[in-house]
């Protein structure tokens, strides 16, 4: 749009009169405008929470899905990534450019305070809904094997969505107990083109060893999950 505008300006600059200028002007869309739409493959759709309300800028990404290669979620869209990214609209639209290199793609999206929401097998030209659940929170203590406290541990939740990672992380205070807020669920998720979610909850504590642990669906109903971890006596590798 500020190239078209320029343009415009250009045009109709006439002998002796000085060059007009937009510097500091703001180049607004018109209201409720469709997002511009990516030159070759794409997907568009909508973002929308648990309730149908369109999600203002949420983060929607797209990979082939036989992508084999693993990537952050705040590295889509990047240079040598093997996914595209955008951001919806404050009506929650989007336009998305895909890969031609597969016939279908997953198309993921997310929001701060919202789940995952993901669409398996979507083929390009597609016009598609992303529905976000709620987040939940994984709750819990950190003890010793004598179940002493252990304050200051740092609780990390892993998560992988297909190829895409997100990660989430607290440490624990008075009594050992950590809460890991904003955490997407990962349980109910289709068994469609071999498309999976899991979850897993690193522990680092000085003095103590490493802990590792794999959890179990972390479901979109539940407002927490609880989770109690204990670690065993250990050096610290730095």
């Amino acid at each position: 749009m500020g190239r078209t505008a320029s343009a415009a300006a250009e045009g109709a600059r006439a002998p002796g009169y000085a060059k007009p200028s937009l510097a500091g002007a703001t180049l607004t869309p018109a209201p409720n405008a469709p997002p511009v739409v990516p030159q070759g493959l794409n997907v568009t759709g909508r973002v929308v929470d648990a309730a149908g309300k369109a999600v203002a800028g949420a983060r929607v990404v797209a990979a082939g899905d036989v992508n084999a290669t693993t990537f952050a979620l705040e590295e889509a869209g990047r240079e040598g990534s093997p996914a595209t990214a955008t951001t919806a609209d404050a009506e929650g639209r989007f336009a998305l450019a895909v890969s031609d290199d597969t016939a279908f793609h997953y198309v993921i999206a997310s929001a701060e305070g919202h789940g995952v929401a993901v669409k398996p097998a979507v083929a390009a030209g597609a016009d598609v809904v992303l529905a976000l659940p709620r987040a939940t929170a994984l709750v819990g203590t950190v003890t010793d094997r004598d179940g002493k406290p252990v304050v200051g541990a740092r609780v990390r939740v892993l998560l992988l969505f297909d190829a895409m990672k997100v990660e989430r992380e607290a440490m624990s205070g008075e009594g050992g107990a950590y809460r890991v807020a904003d955490v997407p669920p990962t349980g109910d998720w289709p068994a469609s083109r071999g498309f999976a979610a899991y979850a897993w909850v690193e522990v680092v504590a000085d003095g103590y060893a490493p802990a590792f642990v794999y959890t179990p669906p972390l479901q979109p109903s539940a407002a927490e999950e609880r989770l109690d971890l204990v670690l065993s006596r250990g050096i610290t590798v730095h």
